[in-house]
């Protein structure tokens, strides 16, 4: 996806994403579990906090498996947030 205006992401889509997300606490939701994977793992290598790893990688876990759910379901694997999931997923393992 090309950078547009001020946008130095390719990542834009993940804010309306998350917005679509009906509840961020139901059990489908898998992409706010990406992101805090990746924004915990993200943070504790810059910050050198070795206890926070362990918590992102139960995030990560927790969210590949709801991934893993999402994609046996014909209608979920073809959802803009099952798409979303993926893509956050595949920064964690950068």
């Amino acid at each position: 996806m090309p950078c547009k205006g001020n946008s130095r992401s390719y990542m834009d889509f993940v804010v309306p994403a998350m917005k679509d997300v009906k509840s961020l606490e139901s059990p489908p939701a898998s992409l706010p579990k990406a992101v805090m994977a990746v924004s915990l793992a993200l943070f504790a290598n810059r910050r050198r906090v070795k206890p926070l790893l362990a918590k992102a990688a139960k995030q990560y876990a927790k969210a590949l498996q709801q991934i893993n759910e999402a994609l046996r379901h014909p209608e979920r694997a073809l959802e803009d947030e099952t798409l979303a999931t993926i893509i956050i997923l595949g920064l964690f393992e950068v």
